[in-house]
């Protein structure tokens, strides 16, 4: 095996999600329930989903100062976060938005160079190589970021389990992706077309702003996230109620 990005044999062990966060998010919980959109089914891991054959111990580290800080940004939102727009949105500094943008660059990258995803439709195709550079070299292309807070509950009660990997979200654009952590749900867009009057052409997205403006989804309740709803249903004896798909 061999480093993707430089070649080196030095491997180390690459969590598509930092552990830090994954940990925090089972609150109690013996594991984290991993949801895959690409597939059929899930995965309950106690740090979440991680590659041995992505990265050697030279980058992974370099990611550590964008993960480092996604980590911090996380946990203080429900502290920093002032609702505005009558509660449809927060604003949250984000001294470092540099930082957040390649946070979620890197999230998208190791998902789509996994080897449990490759043939999947997060093949980023011609991208790959743009969002590898703009990950671990910081050029000029940046993906286009916007942040939304999203939680599951069921029947009022809070569940903080769940992670959603990186899926293919072409309603927004041809080149556009959505992955679910902490409570949050990040979307990127990677190509340069306009969309219209898409999410990525407002003022919701992060790139450059120092205070990032995180949309307000609420409560969304687990009987209507059909994929989801079968994770707990199997993991904690909930009992699946009669529902229609409702993707997001």
């Amino acid at each position: 095996m061999a480093c993707i990005v430089c070649g080196s044999a030095k491997m180390a062990r690459s969590h598509i999600f930092p552990r830090a966060l994954v940990h925090e998010m089972k609150d109690g919980e013996p594991v984290v329930h991993s949801v895959d959109r690409n597939k059929t089914g899930y995965k309950n891991s106690q740090s979440g989903p991680w590659e041995p054959d992505i990265l050697c111990e030279s980058c992974e580290a370099k990611l550590s100062g964008c993960d480092n800080y996604a980590v911090r940004w996380v946990r203080r939102f429900d502290q920093d976060a002032v609702p505005i727009l009558g509660g449809k949105a927060f604003d949250v500094p984000n001294p470092k938005p540099d930082l957040l943008v390649q946070f979620a660059g890197s999230v998208l990258w190791r998902a789509s160079v996994a080897r449990h995803n490759r043939n999947t439709d997060i093949d980023l195709g011609p991208w790959e190589p743009l969002l590898r550079a703009a990950v671990f070299e910081k050029g000029e292309f940046q993906p286009k970021l916007f942040l939304a807070r999203k939680r599951y509950v069921t029947d009022g009660v809070f569940h903080g389990s769940v992670v959603v990997q990186p899926y293919h979200a072409p309603g927004w654009s041809r080149r556009s992706y959505v992955f679910e952590l902490s409570n949050l749900l990040w979307g990127l867009k990677l190509d340069n077309r306009r969309g219209g009057d898409t999410i990525f052409d407002s003022p919701v997205v992060v790139n450059g702003k120092t205070t990032a403006i995180v949309i307000n989804m609420g409560d969304a309740e687990l009987s209507q996230q059909h994929e989801i709803m079968e994770i707990f249903a199997a993991a904690e004896g909930l009992v699946v109620r009669p529902q229609q798909k409702n993707p997001l």
